[in-house]
């Protein structure tokens, strides 16, 4: 049996290179948008399975299940049908909530690493000179 050989190299996370890059950490408006938006993708993910597992329910011959009556599957379809379309505007604007947020995230961080940049390439010509 081979042996499992295991990287020398560490495994770092984002919290690692977020501190060696000193980049800021995200704001709680974007962590809040940002479980919003996942939140509503995973509620519209739910409604989309549930309407489908509803339509295969209703063709499938089940000799242990009674099939849905026309009135009852009509009913609870058109029901699915108006939370899905409540749930896509929910998720949509969740989306761009969160994806504007994003972008404000990215321009910040942006700008600190420019700024730290531009620093560490002052401190270096300073160091050259002194040198």
């Amino acid at each position: 049996m081979l042996a499992r050989l295991r990287s020398t190299e560490p495994v770092h996370d984002a919290a690692y290179f977020r501190r060696a890059l000193k980049i800021p950490r995200p704001g709680p408006e974007y962590l809040m948008a940002e479980k919003a938006s996942r939140e509503a993708s995973a509620n519209l993910r739910s409604l989309t399975e549930r309407r489908e597992s509803l339509k295969v329910e209703r063709t499938v011959e089940n000799p242990g299940k009674n099939r849905i009556p026309d009135a009852t599957y009509r009913a609870m379809h058109a029901d699915l049908e108006a939370q899905l379309t409540a749930a896509q505007v929910t998720e949509r604007e969740a989306l761009a909530e969160w994806n504007s947020r994003k972008a404000a995230y990215h321009d910040h961080v942006r700008a600190t690493l420019a700024a730290d940049i531009d620093g560490l390439g002052a401190l270096i010509c300073n160091h050259l000179d002194q040198v």
